[in-house]
């Protein structure tokens, strides 16, 4: 029987999901070549998804964290959503963690302990990280953080920044890690920023993103980019008029960055740029009505709406108070809740039953890869 050709066999290979190509790495010396270089792995068709972190309770109060990711495309349909779902296993016992990001499928993680991670779910890859320096300044909560992809080295890099704000005037610090080398470097002369938002910096076009306060006396709020192969801050332009001071949400849908800003009583207009930098290039896609945060679901009316991918129909899934994902369809102006359920069940005393309530701590846009940690 003939052989295939080897770029046949990669091209095949790359379109498979991560879940088959481990096991495929046993098949013989060729394909476990083939897998794990390195060019393989950046070739390799990653599936955009979304990553759910949830909190199940069963009816005696007992509570289980869950991590799971779903094609998002299924998530609108219940017995697609149950056979498209993927659970992971967390790798670390009795370790509640804050998802902070995730960049070409590695999800960066923050323990209660300022412990810091960066795991790869579909590969079961975990890396601990170094503490940095600024850590006294996470416990007074004065710092943001972030994770994303360095092309200029070909690594990933951990930002942390943080403010001392006993010292006058106050003076900002900024730490990176590239995981290559798993070490801290200082940057110094950094500008101040004040009320940096959100605390995980949100990562597009090579830089990390988060809004900020520039002065005391300023009423509006900075769009600021942290370069991370120049190692720099600059001033992105907004969408007019200019962003108030905490009427503003940002994230990054299916690779353009997203800005959200309005009032919750008069609705919250969703924005895209099209084309980094460029400020002409700022379009609205849909505004948020006000009667969602209404919602009897709602636990607070300060949280907003955060998007997180747009489908292939066009509609807009995001969350809603931090903890409800959201459906909108741009075309016909419509809005829904979609209630994540991962259908577990759990053994008591003998009898099987559902867990009781299920709950969303955590959404991003994920996507299935190879890349490893180390």
């Amino acid at each position: 029987m003939p052989r295939l050709p080897r770029d046949l066999i990669i091209e095949i290979l790359t379109k498979l999901p991560v879940k088959s190509l481990l096991k495929f790495k046993s098949v013989c010396k060729s394909w476990y070549s083939i897998i794990t270089d390195p060019q393989f792995v950046k070739l390799h068709s990653k599936s955009p998804r979304l990553f759910l972190h949830c909190l199940a309770v069963r009816f005696d109060g007992a509570a289980v964290e869950e991590y799971h990711s779903v094609d998002y495309e299924a998530v609108v349909d219940k017995c697609v959503y149950y056979q498209a779902m993927v659970k992971f296993q967390f790798p670390l016992k009795e370790a509640w963690v804050s998802i902070c990001g995730s960049c070409n499928g590695l999800i960066f993680m923050m323990s209660v302990m300022n412990e810091l991670f960066v795991w790869n779910p579909s590969t079961g890859d975990l890396k601990e990280l170094p503490q940095s320096d600024l850590c006294f300044l996470i416990n007074q909560g004065s710092y943001c953080h972030g994770f994303g992809y360095d092309k200029s080295i070909d690594d990933y890099k951990v930002v942390v920044y943080g403010l001392s704000m006993g010292l006058s005037p106050p003076k900002s610090h900024v730490q990176v890690l590239t995981l290559k080398t798993n070490t801290w470097g200082i940057i110094q002369d950094v500008e101040f920023y004040r009320n940096v938002d959100p605390y995980y910096g949100v990562f597009a076009n090579g830089a990390l993103h988060w809004i900020a306060n520039p002065s005391s006396s300023s009423e509006t709020m900075d769009l600021i980019a942290f370069d991370l192969a120049e190692e720099k801050f600059q001033v992105l332009p907004q969408p007019e008029p200019a962003l108030p001071f905490r009427k503003r949400a940002l994230s990054v849908v299916n690779g353009w960055l997203c800005l959200c800003k309005g009032e919750l009583d008069s609705g919250i207009d969703v924005w895209i740029m099209k084309e980094y930098g460029v400020k002409e290039s700022w379009i609205k896609l849909i505004t948020v009505p006000p009667h969602l945060f209404h919602n009897p679901n709602v636990w607070s009316c300060d949280k907003g709406f955060l998007p997180l991918c747009i489908s292939r129909d066009g509609d807009i899934f995001g969350i809603l108070d931090d903890h409800l994902l959201i459906e909108c369809n741009v075309k016909q102006n419509w809005f829904r809740c979609i209630k994540i359920d991962s259908g577990s069940i759990f053994n008591h005393r003998g009898k099987k039953f559902r867990w009781t309530s299920y709950r969303l701590i955590r959404a991003i846009w994920y996507e299935e890869s190879l890349v490893s940690t180390r």
